[in-house]
């Protein structure tokens, strides 16, 4: 795109103004337009131009290229002229790419007409961004920015502990990553709950974008903001957490819907209450905190709030007791997040917190409590002591994908901060921080990374008294010293083989480091695990499915079918990587995908994402039943290129998960017929 803007420019004595305009690489037609005045005179005019050398050069490039891929690239070259002209074409690599053919081509072109020169060039081992130049004539120039991505995920592996005065601690820190791209962290707090650092990291960067999850984000920046910088420091290099906390703020208030409710998507129609608790805990935190929450957003949800919390919902409750699988009927753990949200803006409702009070024996652990607190917001501390127990039992309820997000882990992380907030000096404390501590290996949604590293951190926040200085060595080379203060290093000074980590004086320190990459020689598992997804590819004229080899200009409807197992699921996230050659026929864009779905298996779509290099599909799935999803290819560049396998995966829980199809595909040269 071309736009440029001169400002206020005065005429010459003649009437005229002379402007230059900088012309990036471009080719096409322009639109000039002038608006002129003298006091309360004015006048304007446009004028179309177009804007061309006497030799174009258009290459063809995909949008990005996978490590390993081979691309066939025939650049055009136009003669704009009414001569013959013989083109001298070189081609040039930069960065990630290789030139795997002859960098020169010499072609006769016609006058007003095209030829072109053919070029290899493949993707190195490397993850980054690689240059495309080619130079016609040694005057005329084309340069074409491509990135390259992974073909195996990235790979984060990570480790911490206590320092105590002087010792020292050498890290070891995995070997086998590729140079290009790979992130190196280390981190010393007097912090203890660095020791889960993990968990935050893990949290800030998850990759998707619904309600819950955006929250579960913004929680730990708003408390921790300063923790979070020495654990990401890569996410905060141009903006602070308080950055994310506000944006966060606007994308919550643009969910809201007609009800006061939150969408559970951007776009969605259909309020989720758990979520909508979720956002009016943050937005009320948030404005304690001092940030600009819109008074008429937290209103709305809070009467929404308020009307679903009377309504006593109840729902079968599994959950897990000495080993045994049992069911029960409770009331919605919604309705006491509901109170309690209630409650800490100054609304509580009274009268259904006693209908419930005078009921507190059927409810769950966590529901206890949360009723609890909200007497004890309201000032009825005696009702709060006579609600909670005297003794803990920890709850194991079953996981579940929907609803309250439940598991064993995010119900007594609740308790542990309704305990640390309301009554920091209650014996049951140490027992819930050792349970929750255990439990952590077994962490997995961002709604239990969010409620445990929340507990945790508050019962971490006591500190030691001591003394202790510290120095980091890299290869024997002191590169860091503190004296009881956080630092933080990065990939640059931690490039050697050995660090060591060394202590004098009294006290703790605690450490973190992680490194983040992609693994040299590393396979993706495929599996099926209670779920199964798999994707065909088919020609849209004839129906045929495609055996990994394609030609140019070919339409490719891609088929998604996921099966699912013995267990419904919500909130599956389905992400598919098409290879470097294939361009996406935006499905928002185009009814012919959607009209070869079959009814009867049509998969429903919570939320769609549609990038350059890949289709993420969220969704739900019924016990053994099957749903497809089909969306529209161009094949558009010749070469070989990786084709990532289809992963699918309950986002909120770890067990139900399917990866497959891992293959490369060949795109030969266009066939008539496909044209």
């Amino acid at each position: 795109m071309l736009s440029y803007w001169s400002g206020i420019r005065k005429t010459g004595s003649d009437g005229k103004v002379r402007i230059q305009i900088p012309i990036p690489q471009f080719h096409g037609e322009i639109r000039l337009m002038a608006v002129a005045y003298s006091n309360e005179r004015f006048g304007s005019t446009e004028s179309s131009v177009k804007v061309y050398d006497d030799i174009i050069i258009e290459p063809q490039i995909p949008r990005f290229l996978t490590i390993g891929d081979e691309l066939v690239a025939p650049v055009t070259v136009i003669n704009t002229t009414s001569k013959e002209i013989n083109a001298k074409v070189e081609l040039r690599t930069e960065g990630a790419l290789n030139l795997i053919s002859e960098k020169i081509q010499n072609i006769r072109i016609n006058p007003n007409s095209t030829a072109q020169a053919y070029f290899k060039i493949n993707a190195k081992d490397n993850i980054d961004k690689g240059k495309i130049i080619i130079i016609c004539n040694d005057k005329f120039k084309d340069t074409t920015e491509i990135s390259v991505r992974p073909a195996s995920p990235y790979i984060t592996e990570s480790g911490s502990g206590e320092l105590r005065g002087n010792s020292e601690i050498e890290l070891k820190l995995p070997p086998n990553f590729l140079k290009n791209n790979l992130e190196r962290t280390l981190v010393l707090s007097r912090f203890p709950a660095i020791k889960n650092a993990k968990l935050l990291k893990n949290l800030i960067g998850y990759p998707y974008g619904c309600i819950e999850q955006t929250i579960s984000k913004l929680f730990p920046q708003l408390y921790y903001a300063e923790l979070a910088k020495l654990i990401s420091p890569e996410i905060y290099s141009i903006n602070p957490p308080v950055h994310f906390v506000k944006e966060g703020i606007k994308k919550i208030e643009s969910m809201q819907l007609y009800d006061g409710g939150i969408a559970f998507w951007e776009g969605g129609y259909n309020s989720n209450w758990w979520s909508s608790c979720y956002a009016g805990h943050f937005l009320i935190e948030a404005k304690k905190a001092g940030y600009n929450v819109s008074e008429k957003t937290l209103n709305r949800l809070l009467s929404y709030l308020s009307k679903l919390a009377k309504q006593r919902n109840e729902y079968n409750y599994v959950y897990y007791e000495n080993g045994k699988r049992k069911t029960t009927v409770i009331p919605a753990k919604e309705i006491f997040y509901s109170l309690y949200i209630l409650s800490l803006a100054g609304k509580s409702d009274i009268s259904t917190m006693n209908y419930y009070r005078a009921r507190h024996s059927f409810l769950s652990n966590d529901s206890k409590y949360l009723l609890a607190a909200s007497f004890a917001n309201s000032g009825k501390w005696s009702t709060y002591y006579d609600i909670i127990p005297a003794s803990l039992t920890t709850e194991k309820p079953e996981r579940t994908s929907n609803g309250c997000f439940d598991s064993e882990l995010r119900t007594n992380a609740i308790i542990l901060n309704i305990l640390l907030d309301k009554d920091p000096g209650n014996k049951q404390i140490p027992y819930l921080i050792k349970h929750i501590t255990g439990l952590l290996n077994s962490a997995y949604s961002t709604q239990e990374i969010a409620w445990a590293f929340l507990a945790l951190g508050k019962a971490a926040k006591k500190s030691s008294n001591g003394k202790i200085s510290v120095e980091i060595l890299v290869d024997g080379i002191i590169i860091a010293a503190t004296v009881g203060k956080d630092i933080s290093l990065d990939t640059r000074k931690l490039d050697g083989q050995k660090v060591l980590v060394r202590s004098k004086g009294t006290g703790e320190m605690y450490y973190f480091w992680s490194v983040r990459g992609i693994k040299t020689g590393t396979k993706i598992n495929e599996e099926d695990s209670f779920m199964s997804i798999r994707r065909t590819y088919i020609d849209y004229r004839t129906g045929k499915p495609i055996d990994n080899t394609f030609h140019q200009g070919q339409l490719v409807l891609c088929n998604i079918k996921l099966f699912g197992g013995t267990r419904s699921t919500d909130n599956i996230a389905i992400s598919d990587l098409i290879p470097a050659g294939f361009e996406i026929e935006n499905p928002r864009l185009t009814a012919l995908s959607t009209m070869l779905t079959p009814k009867a298996n049509e998969m429903t779509i919570d939320f769609l994402d549609v990038r350059d290099d890949r289709l993420i599909i969220f969704t739900s799935l019924k016990a053994n039943s099957t749903k497809e999803y089909n969306y529209l290819l161009r094949v558009v560049n010749q070469g070989e290129y990786r084709l990532p396998p289809i992963n699918a995966e309950a986002m909120y829980n770890p067990e139900i998960r399917s990866t497959n199809g891992a293959t490369r595909v060949k795109i030969l040269p266009y066939k008539e017929k496909f044209l």
